[in-house]
């Protein structure tokens, strides 16, 4: 696992930091093709913005959903496993200018995704989250889990009304793991941090049952709090997820609009290089946010969790300015996948196997880098 740099830089490790960014350590790479035998990956997309009446849905040449209006959920949609870029339009767009959310993802099959959209549009603050669906049945039990995306509820609890059985617990934006529970009709709630009730409904479960309740909605007024429940089936065949690093346990800031993916692959399937150039292109000027910011020295953003790490650790005078957007890349230090931002004198990770760990958001070992790439180490 990478080490955590905390050593204040100056000018010279702003120059590092610029150095490996044009230098070509970042290599360019061919998506290789994908032949017919290769197996599929499956996913489908969750409009969970309250103020938003219809949105335009693509990967790459796919269009996912055509006006998907607010808590639709469209089917499931069959592709080859690769590298995608996620847009999210206003209906009818096309033009890469105009996307509310853009994003670089890698699929892998045999997995099935549940693509959630959410914020608010009046305030420019859409994101997207990936989910993974655990979609495999069990004979003799129910498996629930719970999505909170209403916006203003903070973090919000699923439970059996009567019990004490929790559900699940999610901040704005998370999908909690699924939990299992035994077949039966059920009445749901979900309470807000401060245990207030926000909504509740009726459910009945049966064996062999997979389903996801997401929170969607406004904690007061119109559209006023609601759930959105699916039964995720499918024909996915178990998907057994690594148990996470060992890393000491400390709360992090919730990540977001950032892509799980942190599978060891070959640099030569990554299209990294494209990517960066991508990540390197000026962001017209948005409103702040309190998940987003836009630097004018620099013409980029800041968002997410990254942006809380670079807050918590520092900011402006550790790290300085954002050189490029958020991407997906090779890391230089461990050759995997991982959604990548450049600072003038750091480089932030991030990675899904530490989340809710201190080790969530890491800084990478510029120097060591520098010296691997001139030959020193």
């Amino acid at each position: 696992m990478m080490r955590k740099v905390w050593g204040r830089s100056g000018a010279r490790g702003s120059m590092i930091g610029v150095f490996l960014l044009l230098s070509g350590v970042v290599a360019t790479f061919a998506l290789p093709a994908v032949s017919a035998a290769d197996s599929t990956f499956r996913v489908r997309v969750l409009n969970a913005v309250a103020d938003n009446t219809g949105m335009d849905v693509w990967i790459d040449d796919q269009q996912l959903a055509a006006n998907a209006p607010f808590k639709a959920l469209n089917p499931y949609t069959a592709r080859k496993p690769g590298n995608y870029e996620l847009r999210v339009f206003p209906p009818g767009k096309t033009a890469r200018s105009s996307a509310w959310v853009v994003l670089g993802i890698k699929f892998e099959a045999p997995k099935d995704y549940t693509i959630v959209v959410h914020g608010k549009q009046s305030d420019n603050t859409l994101e997207a989250t990936i989910e993974i669906d655990r979609n495999t049945q069990d004979a003799s039990n129910a498996r629930i889990r719970f999505g909170n995306d209403i916006i203003g509820a903070g973090q919000a609890t699923l439970a059996i009304s009567g019990s004490n059985t929790v559900l699940g617990t999610a901040k704005v934006g998370e999908t909690d793991e699924y939990t299992t529970v035994a077949p039966g009709s059920y009445t749901i709630f979900a309470n807000d941090a401060n245990a207030n009730l926000i909504t509740k409904t009726t459910l009945t479960l049966g064996a062999n049952t997979v389903v996801s309740v997401f929170l969607l909605g406004t904690p007061s007024g119109s559209p006023g709090p609601l759930f959105v429940t699916n039964v995720d089936t499918g024909t996915a065949p178990a998907q057994v997820t690594a148990a996470p690093t060992a890393a000491p346990s400390a709360p992090s800031a919730p990540v977001t609009n950032i892509v799980p993916a942190a599978t060891p692959v070959s640099s030569a399937a990554v299209p990294n290089d494209a990517n960066l150039r991508q990540a390197l292109q000026a962001v017209p000027s948005t409103p702040n946010t309190a998940t987003k910011v836009w630097f004018g020295a620099t013409n980029h953003t800041l968002g997410g969790g990254f942006k809380a790490y670079w807050e918590a650790h520092g900011g402006l005078s550790q790290f300085g300015y954002p050189l490029t957007e958020e991407y997906q890349g090779v890391s230089p230090s461990d050759g995997q996948i991982r959604t990548i931002q450049y600072f003038e004198r750091a480089r932030f990770e991030y990675h899904p196997e530490n989340k809710g760990t201190e080790y969530e958001v890491q800084a990478g070992l510029l120097g060591r880098e520098l010296l691997r790439f001139l030959g020193a180490l």
